[in-house]
C-alpha cells in the first residue's frame, strides 16, 4: 500500500492511476489522515482469480472436501444452509 499527502499527489494523477490498475493500493491522506483510495473498479488486482484456480476450486466442491470426519460436497453444504431456515 502507498501513502502519501494529497498535496504530493498533486501532478501525479496519471500515474498513479496506472499503479492503482495494476493493483497498488493508493491511499491519499490529509494532515495525515487518510481520506481517499484508488483502487481499480473491479478490485486490486490480487483479488482477480486465475480461471484454473477457479475451475479446480469448483471441482473439489463437486468431488466433496473433507472437513472434520465427513466429506462434505456443495449439495451437503446447501442443504445444511436450508435447513436452518425451515
Amino acid at each position: 500500500m502507498k501513502m502519501l499527502s494529497i498535496e504530493e499527489a498533486q501532478g501525479q494523477l496519471a500515474k498513479l492511476a496506472e499503479e492503482a490498475q495494476r493493483g497498488e493500493e493508493i491511499v491519499l491522506t490529509s494532515q495525515g489522515t487518510p481520506v481517499l483510495r484508488l483502487v481499480p473498479e473491479s478490485g486490486p488486482a490480487r483479488d482477480r482469480k486465475d480461471p484454473q484456480a477457479v475451475r479446480a476450486f469448483l471441482d473439489d466442491l463437486e468431488e466433496g472436501m473433507s472437513i472434520g470426519e465427513r466429506n462434505w460436497t456443495r449439495d451437503d453444504i446447501y442443504e445444511e444452509r436450508l435447513k436452518r431456515f425451515r
